[in-house]
């Protein structure tokens, strides 16, 4: 294994975490916490409290953030979605997205790996969540290669689309010089804001493998 997860069954693992979170709140200004890897709360193993199933650890583990964050905004990422419910403000509801359309090495992939295809499949089939659970996080948008290559702009258009039209968290993931200095890939990041209020229903969830159209 590349990482390992606190235990969170532990009290003082708990305490630790809060006053941690708390710290960076009250004493370093951050009003805005991206918590990621959330899911390693959850693996597998030997924990303090023996009793405890993955999902009670993870909901400790996110309560012990939430505690510490008060009232600053905390986004979950790579977190199972039930136990996070009331937790946290906002959510990534898809895979990581990227510049590429289909997930590298495996293309095959629809779930899982960095592709602009999987953050827009995620992003359309948990749209209900938006503003009901928490705010959606589709992940950031990504502009580059815009400008290069045709089959990349009718790409990057896909996944601004989804983005706008779930009405989601925006971020942005370019250079902003670059970008400042490309009018079409300007003006495609200007559709974005204001963000819409509450986006779209995804159709077709039940019909097929995935939604295909956004309506009101």
């Amino acid at each position: 294994k590349f990482f390992y997860g606190l235990d969170a069954t532990h009290p003082e693992c708990r305490a630790h975490v809060t006053g941690l979170i708390r710290r960076l709140v009250t004493e370093y200004g951050f009003s805005f916490l991206k918590t990621d890897f959330l899911h390693a709360a959850a693996l597998p193993g030997r924990r303090y409290d023996p009793t405890a199933t993955r999902a009670q650890a993870m909901h400790m583990a996110l309560a012990a953030v939430r505690e510490g964050a008060g009232n600053a905004f905390v986004m979950g990422c790579s977190c199972p979605l039930g136990a996070a419910v009331g937790l946290v403000d906002g959510m990534r509801v898809s895979a990581d997205t990227a510049a590429h359309w289909h997930a590298f090495p495996v293309w095959w992939d629809k779930t899982n790996l960095p592709a602009g295809m999987n953050m827009v499949r995620n992003s359309m089939v948990r749209q209900a969540m938006h503003r009901r659970w928490w705010y959606n996080n589709p992940d950031c948008v990504v502009l580059r290669h815009f400008s290069t290559d045709p089959k990349a702009q009718t790409e990057a258009q896909g996944r601004v689309s989804v983005t706008a039209l779930t009405g989601g968290l925006f971020f942005l993931s370019d250079d902003l010089v670059t970008l400042r200095s490309n009018v079409q890939m300007l003006a495609l990041a200007r559709t974005l804001t204001p963000p819409l209020l509450r986006g779209g229903r995804a159709a077709g969830l039940v019909e097929g493998e995935a939604p295909e159209t956004l309506g009101e």
